[in-house]
């Protein structure tokens, strides 16, 4: 599916995910930490979008780059 680029209005959902762990290493499945957020501006030379999250709605936008959250509603 490709994808889109995120727009002022989007409804979006940070993510962190462990990284990856080498070949032949135990693989501990930690949970995904989410939240999710409406982004209101978009910043293209830097990557980033600056984004007001709902459960950190006391700190105002607060900037995050491409590949840290997923559009919601594109899934």
């Amino acid at each position: 599916m490709p994808d889109r680029k995120v727009r002022v209005g989007d409804l979006i959902k940070r993510t962190i995910y462990s990284p990856v762990p080498p070949p032949k290493q135990i693989n501990f499945k930690f949970t995904e930490v989410e939240d999710c957020g409406i982004v209101v501006r978009v910043e293209p030379n830097s990557d980033t979008v600056h984004a007001f999250f709902f459960k950190q709605s006391s700190l105002g936008p607060i900037p995050i780059r491409d590949g840290y959250y997923t559009i919601i509603g594109d899934e």
